[in-house]
């Protein structure tokens, strides 16, 4: 298995891990086509359930109780594509965190170091209500990690394949639309907007997380590092169309993605999903999606306009973050939705 299907592998069993049982194996069938990665995916949920009903289970890299400069490690939260993220506690201030980490086995990379402390950088000079609050870059004993805020919650995949209420729709989308405007007015890209990287308290509350993708723009739009050094980043099913030809990802290709995600959360489908990740890679690139009330007739007229002109394949002619979040705001106004952090009516399971 190659360090990218063992990434997808892990992101897929987080996500699966969140479901229900009767929901877990058709939504891993359907988001790989990729026998090695669906394998992989059932095998990690099978040692989950092992672990839950008593039986062996899989050793952490680090043992609760392990000290990272000032922070105790607790227990381990899930693995992500570079490495393993901890809850802890942070000594000093006696409060709880979460610790990011480069696996040990790619401590050495100075890629995968930068990725991280890039990671940091972005994230800490975003502060906002609705991005995670990175604490400090943490160097131990040989460990590299990022410590941030613990967010208690579930991520907005938990919520997909299923249309979802609208109230919580406009709501969630208003709050990762406010958040990515403020990142936007700093000239910084997420690049990886999807639901694993949004997380809902029980309050309805949003954070934002995952900033390891995200590089700083100058005002042209083009990458600090320069044309010639574009990579394809993200991850496909969220992916602008520019993105999958590995073109520089812009504002407005955040926007797209979350179009993406607020189809799928109004919907309960996905608008460009395919059998194979060529094919879904070509959807996102040409395929025009159904209006979302061709699939959902409860949802507002008013907002289908919103979702479409998001997910237009020619950047300039979608909205900017800050749009679309007027967009939701005023929507809400017009219902009667009380706004976050009124949140009340966004109270979750």
């Amino acid at each position: 298995m190659t360090d990218q299907q063992w990434q997808c592998a892990w992101e897929l069993y987080r996500a699966a891990r969140e479901l229900p049982d009767d929901r877990r194996h058709s939504y891993i069938a359907s988001a790989s086509a990729d026998p090695e990665v669906i394998e992989e995916v059932i095998q990690l949920l099978e040692n989950q359930v092992e672990d839950q009903a008593g039986g062996p289970s899989l050793e952490p890299e680090l043992a609760a109780g392990t000290r990272i400069g000032r922070y105790e490690i607790v227990g381990k939260l899930a693995r992500g594509g570079m490495g393993y993220v901890y809850s802890a506690l942070d000594n000093e201030l006696g409060r709880p965190v979460a610790l990011k980490f480069v696996g040990p086995e790619a401590v050495a990379n100075r890629t995968l170091i930068d990725r991280l402390v890039r990671e940091a950088k972005a994230a800490s000079a975003l502060n906002h209500p609705h991005i995670v609050t990175v604490y400090e870059v943490v160097r131990s004993q040989g460990e590299v990690a990022i410590a941030m805020e613990l967010v208690d919650g579930k991520s907005l995949r938990y919520y997909c394949g299923e249309a979802q209420p609208i109230a919580r729709v406009t709501g969630w989308g208003r709050q990762v639309a406010q958040a990515l405007a403020a990142a936007h007015a700093r000239n910084i890209v997420h690049r990886d907007i999807k639901p694993e990287n949004v997380m809902v308290r029980s309050d309805g509350y949003i954070k934002v997380l995952d900033f390891g993708l995200a590089r700083q723009v100058l005002s042209t739009g083009d990458s600090r590092s320069g044309q010639s050094s574009v990579r394809l980043a993200g991850t496909l099913n969220y992916m602008s169309p520019e993105q999958t030809r590995a073109q520089p990802a812009s504002s407005a290709s955040d926007v797209f993605s979350l179009g993406i995600v607020l189809y799928e959360l109004a919907t309960g489908k996905h608008p460009f999903l395919r059998d194979s990740p060529v094919d879904t890679a070509h959807a996102i690139a040409s395929a025009e999606p159904r209006p979302p009330r061709a699939l959902n007739p409860g949802f507002p007229p008013t907002l289908d306009p919103l979702l479409l002109a998001m997910l237009a394949k020619d950047p300039a002619a979608r909205p900017s973050a800050e749009q679309v979040a007027e967009t939701l705001d005023d929507r809400m106004a017009a219902v009667g939705s009380p706004l976050p952090g009124d949140c009340g009516s966004y109270e979750v399971p």
